[in-house]
């Protein structure tokens, strides 16, 4: 499992390298790359790897889309149209979900994976300008962190609840998928 793990991320760093490739003018693939994949007009601000059904989701700002990868065959298979230019995703294996952060609501949206619909009512997010999203899959929450005064929000997924709003001293935080293990020593507001 942990070979897949590794083979799909990598898979998911090449695509985001090709797609900036494209977006940036880049006519000549390096070697050994099979493809472009084409996905609009760029600023892809996330990413997310669903390892169990070999998809990358892309969440394209500039395209206000969640663009959704085959990992198998590097194309795009489907896409979910947003009213916002998602910041921040991740995926849920237990419930089949994807999240997305939405920046202009300071809300974690939550999307069924195989109907493509939204699931409940968006859960707001404490703090200012929630930028990025990781999930952990054995606790089932989702840490939300929020650009300015440098915040994570913990959000139970079963619960569509905040449990605690964490928040450091000074400074900005921003994270990808697995930095929240990071988080030490932190005030709980």
């Amino acid at each position: 499992m942990q070979s897949i793990k590794l083979k799909t991320a990598f898979k998911a760093l090449m695509v985001s390298l090709l797609a900036y490739a494209e977006v940036s003018g880049a006519s000549d693939l390096p070697p050994k790359m099979k493809a472009i994949i084409p996905m609009g007009g760029g600023g892809i601000f996330a990413r997310a790897i669903n390892p169990w059904s070999n998809e990358i989701y892309e969440a394209s700002f500039s395209d206000k889309k969640l663009y959704i990868i085959n990992g198998a065959t590097d194309r795009v298979k489907d896409s979910i149209a947003l009213d916002y230019g998602p910041q921040g995703v991740d995926y849920y294996r237990a419930a089949d979900q994807i999240l997305m952060v939405n920046m202009g609501t300071e809300s974690l949206e939550i999307f069924d994976r195989k109907t493509k619909t939204l699931v409940g009512a968006p859960i707001p997010i404490p703090g200012h300008h929630a930028v990025k999203v990781a999930v952990d899959q054995g606790l089932g929450k989702a840490w939300v962190t929020s650009m300015h005064g440098g915040s994570v929000s913990v959000v139970d997924l079963k619960s569509a609840q905040v449990l605690q709003y964490l928040r450091q001293k000074s400074g900005c935080l921003c994270m990808n998928s697995s930095d929240f293990r990071g988080l030490e020593n932190p005030v709980v507001d």
